[in-house]
């Protein structure tokens, strides 16, 4: 069967960025209608008093449920990533629960938990309700998913052997992840911090439930809309709109500089190496390994006055392995390094870099 010869002359574009013109047109469009809409005189929208503190409110926590989201949401992404154990799983599938929820659910959960007439609500003396910390308590839950979601996502892109390096190199897990990971996956963890900041600035259902008061900008826009109808809503959802598109702006902003700069690899602090000097005056060497790798077994002893020692041997025979388990970076196994058996303790304190 003869193939059809494709017509001569320019090429149409095809339906998928018609497609992608229409989706973008129904998200940009509403808000350009809407923002043209809002009265821009010194209407009663805009002197109905609470407006100029419900942003405050929600700009306040929403930065500190930010905060409160890397500080904590980072490191727990990082060993959602790494491990491989069943509870790391079952926390995985955990921390997508909040993102199901329908917001007022949430809010249900949090005062069922904070609630005055709880425990927790008692001991805190009934401020976790009706306050600045009951709107960062609602924002954190429905809000801190996204950082972890997208940091943990980011982590699992990191090579093992680049931390297990580092690891050989003295760095210990907290310095692997703040040297090291995080600076290889910053540009997503920026990301998902500023979904967390957005997603917890329009927050509306739990704060509603667990703190109506002090109005958050979502509150006020719910009250005020409910009261006294669509001109009186105008002017908060307008103030809504125009804080999100700065902080978009100044983000994306803010990654096109760091694209424009110059990429600097970050510096990874090792332990100190002496010299050697020449290798007919350095340090005899004697090691020996036994261990075993799947079907794998590895049994190799090398003594070496003069202080170098190369392992050849063809593909497969075991020489990475032979290195890893000096550096403790196969479990079990007997490893043994100047006629003394390798410090058995973590990776980062043996006497070993790989």
């Amino acid at each position: 069967m003869r193939r059809r010869q494709p017509r001569s002359g320019p090429r149409r574009p095809g339906s998928l960025p018609w497609l992608g013109a229409l989706v973008a047109a129904y998200l940009v469009l509403p808000l350009l209608v809407f923002l043209t809409r809002v009265p821009a005189d010194g209407a009663a929208p805009w002197r109905q008093g609470g407006l100029w503190p419900a942003m405050f409110v929600s700009a306040a926590t929403a930065t500190v449920t930010t905060v409160l989201a890397a500080v904590s949401g980072v490191p727990l992404a990082y060993w959602l990533a790494r491990s491989r154990t069943v509870a790391a799983r079952l926390l995985s599938g955990a921390v997508l629960v909040p993102l199901a929820l329908p917001p007022l659910v949430s809010g249900v959960v949090l005062v069922s938990v904070t609630g005055p007439a709880t425990a927790l609500g008692r001991l805190f003396d009934g401020r976790l309700t009706d306050s600045l910390a009951g709107v960062v308590l609602a924002q954190l839950f429905v809000a801190a998913p996204f950082a972890v979601v997208v940091a943990r996502t980011a982590f699992a892109q990191i090579d093992q052997d680049v931390l297990d390096v580092a690891a050989t190199m003295g760095l210990r897990p907290w310095r692997r992840l703040l040297a090291v990971a995080v600076p290889a996956v910053a540009p997503a963890i920026g990301a998902g911090l500023l979904l967390t900041w957005l997603r917890a600035f329009g927050e509306f259902g739990a704060t509603v439930i667990l703190a109506y008061h002090p109005y958050s900008l979502p509150v006020l826009t719910y009250v005020r809309f409910s009261g006294y109808g669509l001109h009186a809503a105008m002017a908060p959802a307008a103030v809504s709109i125009v804080v999100a598109a700065l902080v978009v702006g100044a983000a994306l902003a803010l990654a096109g500089r760091a694209r424009r700069a110059a990429p600097v690899d970050p510096e990874v602090p090792a332990r100190p190496v002496p010299r050697t000097g020449d290798a007919r005056t350095a340090p005899r060497v004697q090691l020996a390994v036994r261990c075993r790798v799947g079907d794998l077994d590895v049994a190799v002893g090398a003594v070496a006055p003069t202080g170098r020692v190369a392992v050849l041997g063809p593909s497969g025979a075991g020489k990475t392995t032979m290195l890893r388990a000096l550096a403790g970076l196969v479990p079990g196994g007997d490893v043994e390094l100047d006629d003394e058996p390798a410090i058995d303790g973590p990776v980062e304190r043996r006497p070993v870099a790989y």
